[in-house]
């Protein structure tokens, strides 16, 4: 981790070294885009309930900049912590992600970080998140799980089976 960090703030030096040579003007929105960008990061990231969730964020984030590469697709954003009503019922999932196409129709997806100490350990946690995913699944939500290891060992493999699992199913609505 601290080589990663360490890599990282080369990454930041190095852009402030190539913009030095470009007007100070456009010095001052290259900054102020790379810091609102930050800025915006650091409290979706603080609205994460967990290490593991704000770890597949920035993934995730990434998932929704290419599926907006697609012709039909206009909206792909990531919300943390988004609150869903099923009937009576009142839940909070971990990332809701929200598309809409072209045809003006809207798909949602629903991804859970499973962390150990609240998925699993008990009969009763096994069953009322198998409950859970049936209410998302009956208003039409796909849910897609990953266990706290699975996200932990490597969050971008995690958010390419996510945008393999959307683009699949973005595929067959458009009949391809």
């Amino acid at each position: 981790m601290a080589d990663y960090l360490r890599l990282s703030r080369e990454a930041l030096n190095d852009l402030l070294a190539k913009i030095q040579g470009f007007p100070e003007e456009v010095q001052v929105i290259v900054w102020d885009r790379v810091m609102s960008k930050y800025g915006l990061l650091i409290e979706a990231m603080a609205r994460c309930d967990s290490p593991i969730e704000q770890m597949l964020l920035l993934p995730l984030e990434e998932v929704c900049d290419r599926l907006l590469n697609r012709p039909d697709c206009t909206i792909a954003v990531v919300i943390e912590q988004c609150a869903i009503t099923v009937g009576n019922k009142n839940y909070r999932v971990d990332f809701r992600l929200a598309l809409d196409l072209v045809e003006h129709t809207c798909k949602d997806f629903i991804i859970e970080c499973d962390g150990h100490d609240f998925h699993e350990k008990t009969k009763e946690q096994a069953a009322a998140d198998k409950q859970r995913e049936r209410d998302f699944q009956s208003i039409g939500y796909t849910v897609i799980r990953f266990t706290g290891s699975e996200i932990y060992n490597n969050p971008y493999k995690c958010a390419e089976e996510v945008y393999r699992i959307v683009k699949n199913k973005l595929d067959q609505i458009s009949g391809e």
